[in-house]
């Protein structure tokens, strides 16, 4: 039960990574439109970041619902 937390949690986070990823690109996009406005490094690299950190925190979140399956596996073999 420990480890489906866990994935929830992990899962929550990334759901978290997706909104401020898509905020970045959308404040990016903003940016580009408006006329006079330059897109900083900053914010070019903050959708990248995202995405990366996305990419660990689904593998962890999935390592962790596969845990939690052997557990209960295991848990329903002995009762």
């Amino acid at each position: 039960m420990i480890d489906q937390i866990k994935a929830s949690d992990q899962w929550s986070y990334y759901q978290a990574k997706s909104i401020k990823s898509e905020v970045a690109a959308s404040a990016n996009r903003i940016m580009r439109s408006l006329p006079g406005k330059a897109i900083g490094e900053e914010d070019s690299q903050a959708t990248a970041r995202y995405e990366k950190e996305k990419e660990d925190i689904k593998k962890k979140a999935e390592e962790d619902e596969k845990s939690s399956e052997q557990h209960l596996d295991k848990h329903v073999t002995f009762s």
